[in-house]
């Protein structure tokens, strides 16, 4: 069986469909593979005559790209039979991050996370079919679904930039009425405009009682007229011990940001508050920038990270122009 071209370290399944061409039952039948496979659908233990059945194996693409092969084995007490899975990982799409961690905090129900979807050839995407999976406790994905609830995942192309996704996959802690932590696959099938598919999945854990979560966790930067400087939409810092912030900084430039913190303790629900109000001077490098990352260092909580888009901008002066 030849494959066409699978993406760089997608999750790929093959199908394949075995005949019983004669009278008498094929039995103590079975399949197994030489790649670490997994098989969602296997055979049954016995295939009466001129009966036929399905099955599937599930495998990782290499990681890096480079053709591949493996081999099938179908088991009977009649004898053994090889069939050979041949194909090619190529890299044409890049996902970022294709691990999704959101930490539970007290005191907070919901929690966002961003990712983004791009070509390497610059070939516009759609997100044609969009399924979410929830592992179980030995961690084998269940039957997909295409809403779960608690989870909500949203997918939007930017305007001038067709070739690029960007998902923001929302958790709910009070509808989600699960056991803690859970563990699943977002799978994304992907429309590219030569008439092509692409699979793409990323792998997401839910878990309770970190140490800390930034709330929003998704921030806005806004150009100030009075001020003339960009300010971050005002965040908070849930905590379950005290946070002293030693600096902020654009992680992508390294710059400083200047920042104000107020913070509030709530003893009886042991956890903190830390409300931050953040601001950009209006001639950093960040702002050729869309969207970057906010670096917030602190002494006992380590690093802290949150996204920051720019959606509005410094008006454009006559003989001076500004980039986004």
């Amino acid at each position: 069986m030849v494959l066409k071209d699978v993406e760089v370290g997608s999750s790929t399944e093959s199908y394949f469909i075995i005949r019983n061409s004669g009278q008498d039952p094929i039995r103590s039948l079975s399949a197994d593979a030489d790649c670490n496979c997994s098989i969602p659908s296997p055979l049954p233990a016995q295939l009466n005559g001129h009966a036929s059945a399905e099955f599937s194996i599930r495998f990782v693409a290499p990681y890096q790209p480079r053709s591949f092969k493996h081999i099938v084995r179908v088991q009977s007490e009649n004898g053994r039979q090889a069939i050979s899975i041949i194909g090619n990982a190529t890299k044409t799409v890049e996902t970022s991050p294709r691990f999704l961690a959101v930490a539970i905090s007290p005191g907070v129900n919901t929690f966002n996370r961003a990712f983004e979807i791009r070509t390497l050839n610059n070939k516009n995407i759609t997100a044609s079919e969009v399924k979410i999976s929830l592992s179980d406790k030995k961690n084998a994905i269940e039957k997909p679904e295409k809403t779960i609830p608690g989870i909500n995942l949203t997918l939007f192309s930017l305007p001038d930039n067709k070739n690029i996704l960007q998902g923001f996959f929302q958790v709910s802690r009070y509808e989600l009425n699960r056991e803690m932590p859970l563990q699943g696959e977002i799978a994304i099938r992907l429309s590219v405009e030569d008439g092509s598919h692409r699979d793409v999945r990323i792998q997401f854990l839910i878990s309770e009682n970190p140490d800390a979560v930034v709330q929003p966790s998704i921030l806005n930067c806004r150009y100030n007229t009075a001020s003339h400087r960009y300010e971050v939409d005002p965040f908070r810092i849930f905590s379950t011990k005290p946070v002293n912030i030693k600096e902020i900084s654009i992680h992508a430039s390294q710059e400083k940001v200047s920042f104000e913190k107020y913070s509030h303790a709530f003893p009886g629900l042991n956890y903190f508050e830390n409300m931050i109000r953040a601001s950009i001077t209006s001639d950093s490098s960040a702002l050729n920038l869309k969207y970057t990352t906010l670096l917030i260092m602190t002494d006992s909580l380590g690093d802290l990270k949150v996204p920051i888009i720019f959606v509005e901008t410094k008006p454009v002066e006559k003989e001076n122009s500004v980039g986004k």
